[in-house]
This record gives C-alpha cells, sequence and structure tokens, in this order.
C-alpha cells in the first residue's frame, strides 16, 4: 500500500519520463475573484516548465512569463521544482506546500500589459477536503462503453488499455491558504477553494483531446468538475467527471446521456459552455461565461500540443427530471434560480510525442513504430547515485547534490557553467570528498554517540547535549581515515592539481546535502579550514569538517529547521587564491528573496571575517 501510494504522489523517476508524463496541478478561487494556477511537468534530460497565475482582487494579475526552466534535483522525491515555483507534499494525499519565489509579469484585468516584472514571493499550504477521484476506477461504465462504441477502432477488441494508461490521473478537491508579498509590499491573506490534480498518462498516442470545467460554489462549497475526452481510434466524446454533496462527498457523474457544449458567439467575441449531467439522484444544469481574453499556456515539455486555460463565471441549477437534453439553441440565457460559482476551463489537444535533444536545439518526433532506443532520450545519471569517493568539480557527478552536497554541487555547476561562457569567470579548482566516503568514514563507535546525542536531545537539557556533543565530535577526530578514502583523495588531488607547490594553500570546507538550500542555509554553522597546507593536514581538516556537524550550535541549527542530526556530509578542498577583497554575493536580497537585488557584502583580506560577522563590511 505504502509503494502504490508513494507511486501516485512522488515525482516519476526520469528513466520514465521518455514516455510517460509527470505533472501536478494545482487551482484555487474565491468568492473576491481571486484566482490562483500553479502547474509544474516534468520532461526528459532534466527538462520542466512551470505555470504561474495569481488573481488578486484589486484586479492585478501576475503571470510567469518564461516557463521553461530545469527540474531540480535532490534527494527528496516529494518535490516538483522549476525555476523559483517549489511543489511538495507534506502528508500523502492530505497536504501539499506551493512555495514560489521569483519575477512575475504584471498585467491589468483588461488584458492591459505594463510590460512590468514584479517580485512576487508566496508561501501557501493545500489542504484535502474530499477523497480523490480516480479515472481508473470512478468513471461510469455505462458512459464509458458507448463513448468507446462510437469511436471507430483500429483493432479487433476494444482498445480500453491505451484509454486507461492515457488517462492516468486524479484529481482532488481542498483548500488553499496562506500568504502573498508583492514587491515586498505586507502580505495578504489568501483563502481559496479549488483542485489538485495528478496526470502521469501515457504520451505516446496522439490525437487526444481533453475538455475540463472546475468549478466551486462560494455559497454552499460545492465542487463540480466534468470532463469530456476524444482519442483518435479509441474513444469519442467520453464525459466524466463528479459534484461534491454539501458534506464533502464525491459523486461520480452516472449518466451515459450526459452532454457538454461549446457556445461561440464570434459578434460578441464570447464563449459560453453548457452542460448536462447526473451525478447521484440529482440531475446539473451548468451554464458559464468564458472572459473574452484567453489566458493561453504553450506547452514545451513532454508532448506536442495546445493547452489552454480560462477563468470561467457560472451558474449551477439542480433540476429533478430523469431525462434531460442539451438545449439546441445557440443563443446563451442565464438561468434563473441557480447557483452561481467561479472556476477554470482547460482545453487541450495533444498532436504528437515530441523529445527535445539534450542541448535543447532541436526537437525529434518519435512516430508509431519507431524505435525509441534512437531517440535522444538521455537517462538522468543520479537516479542511480553510483559510489563515489572523491569527485572533481569538473564531472557531471559533482552536480549532483545527494553526492557532493549543497557547497560541492553549486560548485559543481558553476564550473560547468564557467566553461559554457568561455571562462568569462573563473572558478578556482577543487575536489569534493563524497557523501559515499563519509558513510565509510563512519564507524560502530560514531554511530553509537550518535545514538547517544540523540537520546540526550529527546530530554531538552543544555549541559547535557553540550557533553554529548563534545564526546561525538572527539569520536570522529580520532577516528582514522580508511586506507581506501585516503588513496583515492590523494590520486584525485594529484591529478586535480599536477602543478601544486609546497606552500600553496587551500581552503576545506563543509558540504552537507542540507545546507545551502531553500529549506536551510546554514551559514556559519559548520567548519571552514582557511589557508591549510600538505596532505596530511588537509585530511586532518576534512575530518573536523565531519566533526563540526555535531557542534552545539549546528546540532540546535538543524533541530530548529527539522534537519537530521546525521546528515549526509561532503568536504570541498578548493585552491585559495591571492586577494586583497574578498566578500559574499547574494544573488537574492537576503531580506525579501527579491532575485532583482544583488548585495555584496566585502572586507579586505580573507572572506572568513565577512560570513562570521567578526568586523564591519568595507
Amino acid at each position: 500500500m505504502k509503494k502504490k501510494r508513494a507511486l501516485l504522489i512522488n515525482v516519476v523517476n526520469f528513466n520514465f519520463l521518455w514516455k510517460t508524463a509527470d505533472e501536478v496541478f494545482f487551482y484555487g478561487v474565491n468568492s473576491k475573484s481571486e484566482y490562483l494556477i500553479t502547474r509544474i511537468a516534468r520532461g526528459t534530460n532534466q527538462e520542466a516548465e512551470a505555470w504561474v497565475y495569481l488573481k488578486l482582487s484589486n484586479g492585478k494579475i501576475y503571470q510567469l512569463q518564461e516557463t521553461f526552466g530545469i527540474q531540480q534535483t535532490g534527494c527528496d522525491k516529494r518535490i516538483f521544482s522549476c525555476g523559483g515555483l517549489k511543489i511538495h507534499y507534506l502528508l500523502p494525499m492530505r497536504r501539499w506546500r506551493i512555495y514560489f519565489n521569483g519575477l512575475l509579469k504584471e498585467t491589468s484585468e483588461d488584458g492591459i500589459s505594463s510590460n512590468k516584472k514584479v517580485h512576487v514571493k508566496f508561501a501557501l499550504l493545500w489542504r484535502a477536503s474530499t477523497d480523490p477521484f480516480d479515472f481508473r476506477t470512478d468513471v461510469n461504465n455505462k458512459a464509458l462503453t458507448s463513448s468507446i462504441a462510437r469511436a471507430k477502432w483500429n483493432q479487433c477488441k476494444p482498445p480500453l488499455e491505451k484509454l486507461f494508461k492515457a488517462l492516468d490521473f486524479y484529481a482532488q478537491c481542498g483548500i488553499i491558504m496562506g500568504t502573498v508579498s508583492i514587491d515586498g509590499n505586507d502580505e495578504q491573506e489568501l483563502y481559496l477553494f479549488g483542485e489538485r490534480m495528478r496526470f502521469t498518462g501515457d504520451l505516446s498516442l496522439k490525437g487526444v483531446e481533453f475538455f475540463h470545467v472546475l468549478g466551486h460554489i462560494s455559497k454552499n462549497g460545492r465542487f463540480v468538475h466534468v470532463i469530456e475526452v476524444s482519442m483518435e481510434n479509441v474513444v469519442e466524446k467520453l464525459i466524466f467527471g463528479f459534484a461534491t454533496i454539501l458534506t464533502g462527498g464525491l459523486r461520480p457523474i452516472q449518466d451515459k446521456n450526459c452532454c457538454f457544449e461549446m457556445l461561440i458567439d464570434e459578434e460578441r467575441n464570447e464563449r459560453d459552455i453548457e452542460a448536462k449531467f447526473r451525478a447521484k439522484d440529482k440531475m446539473y444544469h451548468m451554464k458559464g461565461t468564458l472572459p473574452r481574453m484567453q489566458h493561453n499556456f504553450k506547452n514545451t515539455v513532454g508532448w506536442d500540443g495546445h493547452l489552454s486555460i480560462d477563468c470561467l463565471d457560472f451558474e449551477l441549477n439542480l433540476q429533478g427530471g430523469k431525462k434531460s437534453k442539451c438545449s439546441k439553441n445557440k443563443e446563451f440565457n442565464s438561468l434563473t434560480g441557480g447557483q452561481t460559482g467561479r472556476g477554470i476551463v482547460i482545453t487541450g489537444k495533444m498532436m504528437k510525442p515530441v523529445r527535445k535533444s539534450i542541448n535543447n536545439e532541436s526537437s525529434i518526433s518519435i512516430q508509431p513504430g519507431e524505435d525509441t532506443a534512437r531517440s535522444s532520450y538521455v537517462p538522468f545519471t543520479s537516479e542511480v547515485v553510483p559510489y563515489i569517493l572523491v569527485s572533481h568539480f569538473s564531472e557531471k557527478t559533482c552536480q549532483n547534490l545527494a553526492i557532493t552536497g549543497g557547497k560541492g554541487s553549486s560548485l559543481g555547476k558553476l564550473t560547468e557553467l564557467s566553461k559554457e561562457s568561455q571562462n568569462q569567470f573563473v572558478v578556482p579548482k577543487g575536489i569534493v570528498v563524497t557523501t559515499s566516503a563519509y558513510e565509510m568514514f563512519v564507524t560502530d563507535d560514531i554511530l553509537y554517540e550518535i545514538k547517544h546525542l540523540e537520546n540526550v536531545l529527546y530530554q531538552d537539557k543544555v549541559e547535557e547535549t553540550k557533553i554529548a556533543c563534545r564526546r561525538l565530535i572527539d569520536e570522529v577526530i580520532k577516528t582514522s581515515i580508511p586506507e581506501e578514502i585516503r588513496q583515492s583523495f590523494i590520486m584525485n588531488f594529484q591529478n586535480a592539481f599536477p602543478d601544486r607547490k609546497y606552500d600553496d594553500k587551500f581552503a576545506v570546507r563543509s558540504s552537507a546535502t542540507g545546507e545551502d538550500t531553500e529549506q536551510m542555509s546554514a551559514a556559519g554553522q559548520m567548519e571552514t579550514y582557511l589557508g591549510v597546507t600538505g596532505i596530511s593536514e588537509i585530511l586532518a581538516s576534512i575530518k573536523k569538517c565531519w566533526a563540526s556537524q555535531f557542534s552545539y550550535i549546528a546540532v540546535q541549527y538543524k533541530r530548529q529547521n527539522g534537519q537530521m542530526i546525521n546528515s549526509p556530509m561532503a568536504v570541498v578542498v578548493q585552491q585559495m587564491i591571492p586577494c586583497d577583497i574578498a566578500g559574499v554575493l547574494f544573488t537574492s536580497d537576503p531580506l525579501t528573496g527579491n532575485p532583482m537585488t544583488l548585495t555584496i557584502t566585502a572586507n579586505y583580506g580573507l572572506v572568513g571575517r565577512v560570513w562570521i560577522r567578526r568586523t564591519g563590511y568595507n
């Protein structure tokens, strides 16, 4: 059961993304006409795209202008990430966190763009209010058989397997709550009602058209979700979905005679929808109007086609009759006595699957029957963490957070960027003693002291905690480094610095997997040793770095941030260069997180005095 649940919520392994979608989608709306839409879709070769659409009660609309990015990887399979958008679950099928920190394009409600980018930051919590609706188990059998019968098959038996593979998704209603800040101004509270959708369908089919209507009625809390799907040679106009009862239970659409129409008035430049469907013993009649301005999002990852999302104002009536037909009148007449609501409409068409090359310069279409081994898909190496003791900055493995930690992986990425920019900036050479080396180094005696420290922490006694930390640090420092690690380090160190002189100085820097992340910076919590010379001194400093994560200050910092006491830890050994001035560059405002503000703090001499704040800045 736990494994099955993990497959429903965790990110899909990169090795399966050449044929499988991996998307997570959230939307929310309220009576003040505030909207939030977020989506992350993952593709091959670490490709990803993020959507953000935020509309506030003042009519201002904020959208993510550039949606294409890189899927940020790490040890945690709960996290979907692209650019400044992070989405991850806190409790499976119950609670998710939605976080964004970046620049959004500002427009007004009438579609007038100011070409202004503003800094937007929001931290939101999504909480489930219903059970999930799963297409595989909750679709009505009569509606399914009728829609399959209407299609022209290209095989002898009903293509159910293709249908279930392509429509592998589920939806769940919930509440979004949290705060949003615009350009560093006071935080505004958001309280929205909407849905979460998770899609992991097969992307190898073409000619798939879908139409989603998602709505919420603020007066009584009812959710509605109606879906129409057509697939070439598989199914034609399959209508399914659900409506919730006032107590929160799901009622799947049951009538095979449901109807769904899009009414277009070219003179008024308006589009309207009308749907009639039965859920349990209730007959629903839904009419809605889409605004003139369409909010289009073009797909760049996973599959080739179009996808658009529009805001919707609708009216929902409950009817008592058992039979009902759709109106043939193309004029839109508003219903009376119904309950008004707001929501969104998603329309899309999948033309054919697309695979992008590793350098993102060209697209290759995989036609039916083509050997997928010839495609440009490259398996992502970090899915299986290799057993490496030492890694050079220039190696691909150095960019893996699970192998080289926060600092090490960042330096690996900077080194590659330096090469791509033809050395417009230079990263001093270095190597990383990996987390695998740390795991090999840890002995049973060290594990015993770690367990003792954890037991002391439960008692929350300051002096006993300090004593336990000191005992653990002493045990780490007195433990000898295994010969395999020593020989691997010496070999890689000599290869990285073949022209090294005896008095060359190096910086030995801690690089835990939890530091230098958005969850925890750990600035100044663990040790950095500057001006170290000689292999023996460097190896001794490596042990001190490993031990520094067990200092009293570092342990308390980890507790405050919900981190493991014994974190996987790498150590960076980097060449030091002569400098008159050194400092720290913040690529975002350290107080607001605004990426448009760069902050540099510097001092004469070495940078150490800056980040530990022993002196003022010059």
